[in-house]
C-alpha cells in the first residue's frame, strides 16, 4: 500500500480569470485623497470591497488607464478605469484571496 503525505498549502493554489468585461463600479472620492472604489456589479451580483490592495497608472498611447487591486470578503479582482472613455472594465477576478 502507498501513502502519500501532501502539505495543506500546496493543495491551496489560486487561479486568475480574465474577464475584460465592462462593470458598474460606486466610487468614493475624498479631497486631498484618491478615489477609492467601494462596491461594483457584475453579472447581476454586487461586490463589496473590503480591502484596497493596491493602485497603479499606466498609459497606453495618450490614455491614461487606473488599475486597482480589490478584495471581497471571498474573491480579488484587477479593475481597470479608462480616462478617456471613464469606463470601468473588470480585466481578472482571482478565485480567493491572495493574502
Amino acid at each position: 500500500m502507498f501513502t502519500m503525505m501532501v502539505n495543506d498549502s500546496l493543495l491551496k493554489h489560486h487561479m486568475n480569470i480574465p474577464v475584460y468585461e465592462k462593470v458598474s463600479v460606486v466610487v468614493i472620492y475624498r479631497p486631498s485623497l484618491s478615489s477609492t472604489p467601494r462596491k461594483m456589479k457584475w453579472q447581476a451580483r454586487e461586490y463589496i470591497f473590503t480591502k484596497y490592495n493596491y493602485h497603479h497608472a499606466i498609459r497606453k498611447g495618450r490614455t491614461l488607464f487606473h488599475i486597482f487591486h480589490l478584495s471581497s470578503e471571498k474573491m480579488d479582482f484587477r479593475l481597470c478605469f479608462d480616462t478617456e472613455s471613464l469606463e470601468w472594465t473588470l480585466e481578472e477576478v482571482y478565485d480567493g484571496n491572495t493574502d
